[in-house]
């Protein structure tokens, strides 16, 4: 049986990615700055295939399966509703997969969610949005699978903010790229929707930071001046810590982040688990109750926010909050740089902060005694917890009564 062709007129949107859209390598990085449009780029390729070729299967994977349906799911139902094709695709919103009328199908897999992987086969495009979260095991893991007789041509494209010179995807896609491979480099300038206001915060930020001014204006890669942090190690989670804490920065415009850290001989164990603009404190309880987020377990709360705090504390949580005397911000930094922190793959926002998070920059280019105020909501939340729980500050100077918690 044939399938229905679909007869409809896509127009492009940014001029800069004209030659993207229809260029067939089998890799194509999209290298940029915030703002740039390189996502919506990547989402309007794929429905251009989609659309214009009958069976095809293209995966837009991220790093973990959690954070598909606010970032790649969405943004695909997004470009699908501005191109006003919604009503030829059969949407699972339980597998976020979007199944088209000439049977061509749309899967968006988390590489945590292996049953789902073990599944693809005839995949005929790629699209790994934030890759630098994916290691290079995983990005050989989604080219090997790109093989077998499948409509048009296979490609792989990778979009990401080039957040650091050491990354292993500047070797690999450009110190050394593949034969068949292209890259095109975008900034907000290159994006014709971009509205004014977000452009002035954009420069503004950027003369905050050397390094933000390198990846997020100029989408060049990531200078590792000031860097407050090293790379935290890597090793097996132990089963059982000794103690444990959580750890949250709350936020609405900027993201919440709820951490967890286990406390073991070896070092310090972080868990990303809330990473998320837009939730109310209620919002977040839920969210909390969903992750079966411990009551018995003291949450290091940011001070500044106490009817929050309190509004945990109502719905059955240890919330307290967290140590913010004089000096502490530097004094937090210098205990979580004494200490032996441990990140896995999973926690994709925790470990990309600390790629950026550096000192400030005075005029003459000098670091200052404070950190730039930019992409720091899980770094602060660590902070918080880390210090408060063992660092210098000790019980006896909390702002709670340990004994009435339970803890």
């Amino acid at each position: 049986m044939t399938e229905p062709t679909i007869n409809i007129n896509l127009q492009l949107g940014n001029p800069a990615y004209d030659d993207f859209m229809f260029d067939e390598s089998r890799h194509f990085a999209l290298m940029g700055g915030a703002g740039s449009g390189k996502s919506y780029a990547c989402a309007d390729k794929f429905i251009m295939r989609m659309v214009s070729e009958p069976g095809h299967r293209l995966i837009a994977f991220r790093k973990v399966a959690r954070t598909i349906k606010r970032s790649v799911w969405s943004l695909l139902l997004e470009r699908l509703s501005h191109w006003n094709i919604r009503e030829l695709c059969t949407l699972n919103r339980t597998d976020f997969t979007i199944s088209f009328v000439n049977g061509s199908e749309i899967w968006c897999v988390g590489l945590d969610d292996q049953e789902k992987l073990k599944s693809i086969q005839g995949m005929s495009g790629a699209w790994t949005e934030e890759a630098t979260e994916f290691s290079q095991i995983d990005l050989d893991q989604i080219n090997l699978r790109l093989r077998g007789s499948t409509p048009g041509y296979k490609q792989i494209q990778y979009s990401f903010n080039p957040i650091s010179i050491k990354h292993h995807l500047k070797d690999r896609l450009f110190d050394n790229p593949p034969a068949s491979s292209d890259a095109l480099i975008t900034t907000y300038k290159d994006n014709q929707y971009i509205d004014e206001a977000y452009e002035a915060e954009l420069i503004e930020m950027g003369k905050k930071s050397k390094n933000f001014e390198s990846v997020y204006v100029r989408g060049q890669w990531g200078v590792l001046e000031g860097l407050i942090y090293d790379a935290f190690l890597t090793g097996d989670y132990p089963e059982t810590p000794h103690d444990s804490f959580y750890c949250l920065d709350f936020g609405f415009n900027n993201p919440m982040a709820l951490l967890r850290g286990d406390v073991c001989d070896s070092g310090i164990y972080m868990t990303e688990l809330v990473y998320e603009s837009w939730l109310t404190t209620s919002t977040l309880i839920a969210r909390m109750d969903e992750l079966e987020i411990s009551k018995d377990i003291i949450i290091y709360c940011d001070s500044a926010e106490p009817d929050r705090i309190q509004e945990l504390c109502d719905a059955g949580y240890s919330a307290v909050p967290a140590y913010k005397g004089p000096g502490s911000v530097r004094a937090g930094i210098d205990y979580c740089q004494s200490v032996d922190i441990y990140s896995k793959p999973d926690n994709v926002n925790l470990n990309a902060e600390s790629m950026s998070y550096s000192w400030r920059m005075d005029k003459d280019g000098k670091p200052m005694d404070e950190p730039t105020k930019i992409n720091d909501h899980a770094m602060d939340a660590m902070r918080y917890g880390i210090y408060t729980h063992l660092g210098k500050p000790g019980a006896e100077l909390y702002e709670f009564d340990r004994a009435e918690l339970g803890v």
